[in-house]
């Protein structure tokens, strides 16, 4: 970081909120959802430097959303943390994340975007962050990654 003492610049280092580390992940691996919670196949691990370190997810998750006998189909999106000891459910977005409310049986494509900052997960190992997907309609479309449509996952660690 550049700072100035008094007319002469110094450079100093870097304080909390500075990015350590990126990861892309893509995924196009289609699913069909069906009304009990499941993954996705978007995916991503990091190991972070420090314990202390924060963890930035965002993910957007595309999906072909569909219905059948006028009974609109809607999306209930969860974001799993696993860090070696089993995953668990960090971020919930509710229901519906996503949805097709149209009156008829067609079907579109559309995108969730979810973003979530990991204050809490205290390790040094790898972390593995998974979206997971429940359709609440048991007669619905839900496809995750339709057609080999990309579905994105970035994660960055945040320095403290």
């Amino acid at each position: 970081v550049l700072t100035m003492n008094g007319n002469v610049p110094n450079w100093e280092a870097a304080g909390g909120g500075v990015v350590l580390q990126v990861i892309n992940e893509v995924c196009t691996t289609e699913v069909v959802q069906t009304n009990s919670f499941a993954t996705t196949q978007l995916s991503g691990a990091i190991t972070p430097t420090a314990s202390g370190n924060d963890i930035l997810v965002m993910f957007a998750l595309n999906a072909r959303i569909g219905h059948a006998y006028s009974t609109p189909c809607q999306a209930h999106i969860k974001l799993y943390r696993d860090t070696g000891g089993g995953a668990s459910s960090v971020f919930d977005m509710g229901n519906p994340a996503l949805g097709n409310e149209s009156e008829d049986s067609d079907s579109i494509h559309s995108y969730a975007t979810g973003l979530y900052l990991d204050t809490s997960h205290a390790v040094a190992s790898e972390i593995t962050y998974e979206v997971y997907v429940k359709e609440h309609n048991s007669s619905s479309l839900l496809i995750t990654s339709s057609n080999g449509t990309a579905s994105t996952m970035v994660l960055m660690e945040l320095a403290q």
